[in-house]
């Protein structure tokens, strides 16, 4: 028997690695009901930038020479909600087609022009080209800029027109232009 304990002893042993052995390479997983999570939330605000133009109230042009240039006034941006960011302004454009139609005879018509304010009125060169978009004012985060053109008649035309009640459209339009800057 004396022999027998020390075979017994190391069976048992070995049993015991065994079982240590085997529970050591067993993974536990909880069931779904036991799994915990974790919520992550954000808020983005509403800053979504809208605007609108206040445009200048209408105008009229009084027939005679050179003396009757007349300021269209400042176009005004409004931003109405959200912010304009550092890279981001608005741009105010204006066209206009250069023809005041009679409003009894449309077949007769007088040219005008639009120009800077400091453009020399004598030289039609220094009108804005009819059809094209100009930029009148602008609003970036920190300031604005505002730059109305004189509308004006030459003096040959004055002179040429039909008598009656002419009638001509400028159009404003708006943008937002992103800058990179």
């Amino acid at each position: 028997m004396k022999k027998l304990i020390p075979l017994l002893l190391a069976l048992a042993l070995l049993l015991s690695f065994g079982s240590t052995a085997l529970a050591s390479s067993h993974e536990y997983t909880p069931d779904d009901s036991a799994k915990l999570s974790q919520t992550i939330t954000t808020v983005i605000p509403d800053n979504k930038l809208t605007w609108y133009l206040e445009i200048p109230a209408d105008i009229t042009i009084k027939q005679g020479g050179y003396d009757a240039r007349v300021d269209l006034t400042n176009v005004e941006i409004v931003v109405d909600s959200g912010v304009l960011s550092d890279k981001q302004k608005i741009e105010a454009s204006l066209t206009y087609d250069g023809v005041l139609t009679d409003e009894d005879n449309t077949d007769n018509k007088i040219n005008y022009l639009l120009s800077d304010k400091n453009a020399e009125p004598e030289y039609e060169e220094t009108a804005m080209k009819t059809g094209t978009a100009y930029v009148v004012g602008t609003k970036t985060k920190d300031a604005e800029t505002y730059n109305a053109p004189d509308a004006w008649v030459t003096e040959y035309t004055w002179d040429m027109a039909e008598i009656g009640n002419y009638e001509g459209t400028v159009v404003y339009s708006s943008k937002l232009v992103e800058t990179g800057a």
